[in-house]
């Protein structure tokens, strides 16, 4: 008799699996080794043409010294001769100048040695411009600097002097520009007029120059009869 209570087992079957049509494409290709670029072709590939080694055709080639440098330009008065010249073309040849190259440096130098010999020269020229204005706009000098009368007056206690000496005594005054010096004009006026005595003034006056004269030349004019 059979027992109706127990269920009846079913057969175990293994299902037939069904194709997927996109496993293939999620398959991994092979690639061959030549397919990608290596991380060093990557890296190369990337670094400047003179570390590969490679040259860039547009670079123009380095121009290359003359056998011999021809004469240079140089401003009147700037001289390059002589051992000086030798000396620089023998530097200009080992930094591998050519000649338009080695005249740039001769222009820099030239402009450096203008520029030192004129400063001072300047310098000196704006000075004397200087006390000038201030001792013709002295509100006790001036007039009397434009009239004559101060030069007068110190020229009179300079004419005291031996002629040669006193020649010599004006033409520094000229020549080195301290005639024009606020403080020595205004000491030398006032040692004149303690040394004037009473009477007409004596004594050179002020030279007849062309022009605006400085105030050196009107203080300190010299005497063509004396020395």
């Amino acid at each position: 008799m059979t027992d109706q209570s127990q269920p009846t087992p079913m057969p175990v079957t293994n299902p037939t699996p069904t194709p997927n049509p996109t496993a293939a494409s999620a398959t991994p290709t092979e690639t061959s080794p030549s397919a990608h670029a290596s991380i060093l072709d990557e890296a190369l590939s990337k670094a400047p043409a003179e570390a590969t080694g490679a040259k860039d055709p547009a670079t123009p080639a380095k121009p290359e010294p003359p056998a011999k440098y021809t004469d240079f330009a140089v401003p009147e008065g700037v001289k390059l001769e002589g051992e000086v010249l030798d000396k620089a073309t023998g530097l200009f040849r080992d930094l591998g100048l050519d000649q338009a190259g080695a005249q740039k440096l001769v222009d820099f130098h030239a402009a450096q040695l203008k520029e030192a010999s004129e400063g001072p020269a300047k310098l000196w020229q704006d000075t004397q411009e200087t006390w000038i204005d201030e001792l013709r706009s002295d509100p006790t000098l001036g007039k009397g600097i434009e009239n004559g009368t101060v030069g007068a007056s110190i020229a009179k206690m300079i004419s005291a002097l031996p002629a040669p000496q006193a020649t010599a005594f004006r033409e520094a005054m000229n020549f080195t520009g301290a005639g024009n010096n606020p403080a020595i004009v205004r000491g030398f006026y006032e040692f004149s007029k303690r040394f004037a005595e009473p009477g007409p003034v004596q004594g050179g006056g002020p030279a007849v120059i062309k022009g605006k004269p400085s105030a050196a030349q009107a203080l300190y004019p010299t005497n063509p009869t004396q020395g």
